[in-house]
């Protein structure tokens, strides 16, 4: 037998179905879980920047959800802050025992509120956009000790 010959036995054999004495099957399971999501919730800082004696300032920052499609209600709210008393808002000034109060409120002027709560924010979805609510704070008739003030809220999203 030639070269020539060999080469196309060969390839003949190599593609040739293969004969098996038995066979065995078994189920592989696939699976997915489509849950109800929200991706992320943002905030931007609210900054009222430089203020005088006996001013006041108003200043506005944005909370923004997105969510999956399948959701269709999300409901957002914000706590008291860290330097609250008593329910009132209330900047500190580093370790002092200087307080700057401000009160944060919805567009429509209601107050912002914690989630569960008539002051929270119910947000509705037709589509996976983001959605942005406004917070606006307020500081009136400044009457603090001079110093730089802060505080933390935390904002909660429900959905």
């Amino acid at each position: 037998m030639n070269a020539l010959n060999k080469s196309i036995a060969l390839a003949l054999v190599a593609l040739s179905p293969l004969t098996f004495a038995a066979q065995k099957t078994a189920t592989m399971p696939v699976t997915a879980a489509v849950v109800e999501a929200c991706a992320s919730l943002t905030a931007t800082p609210l900054a009222f920047g430089n203020v005088g004696l006996g001013q006041s300032r108003e200043v506005g920052a944005n909370i923004t959800v997105e969510c999956a499609a399948g959701v269709t209600t999300a409901e957002v709210g914000i706590d008291d802050g860290t330097n609250a008393l008593s329910g009132a808002r209330r900047m500190r000034a580093g370790a002092t025992s200087n307080f700057l109060p401000y009160v944060i409120v919805k567009t429509n002027n209601t107050p912002w509120g914690l989630v569960g709560t008539a002051n929270s924010q119910r947000l509705t979805f037709t589509t996976a956009s983001p959605q942005t609510v406004t917070v606006v704070g307020r500081l009136t008739n400044v009457a603090a000790p001079v110093g730089s003030y802060t505080d933390t809220l935390t904002v909660t999203l429900n959905f």
